[in-house]
């Protein structure tokens, strides 16, 4: 007996409600809790962020963390028995996670640019643009 089937339907007060899995996505579920009376309502196993489960995500970006990819997942959950997804939600969620790389790199990028403008006014420094080359630095002999 299930800790479902032991609670109470809040329109009936009645026991025995029914937990159903309507669709998959992924590692994630969209499971349902019906009762006789005709109550239902709906949850999911892993929430969503920006419409995408956030568990497929943490998927991807782990084996894209380790230098693998779709087919080294798929051998990985087939072995542990778990559901797939599919290569087209894998690229969905690899872009998802380049989107969020870009955007944390440009801000890295402009603070760096504001903490090497504010050492060159603190220390009143002069920079030319590029580094010289070892043939362009000039020697005093």
């Amino acid at each position: 007996m299930g800790i479902i089937s032991i609670l109470c339907c809040p329109e009936c007060y009645a026991t025995g409600l029914k937990l159903a899995e309507d669709s998959k996505e992924g590692l994630c579920s969209n499971l349902c809790v019906a009762c006789s009376c005709g109550f239902m309502t709906g949850f999911t196993s892993t929430p969503k962020e920006n419409k995408k489960f956030s568990l497929n995500t943490l998927l991807v970006f782990g084996l894209r963390l380790i230098g693998r990819g779709f087919t080294a997942g798929k051998k990985l959950l087939c072995t542990l028995n778990l559901p797939c997804i599919s290569k087209n939600t894998f690229r969905a969620h690899e872009l998802k996670l380049l989107e969020a790389v870009q955007l944390c790199s440009e801000e890295n990028m402009k603070a760096a640019s504001k903490e090497v403008q504010n050492f060159k006014k603190k220390y009143n420094l002069w920079c030319f643009g590029r580094w010289l080359m070892a043939a362009e630095r000039p020697y005093v002999t």
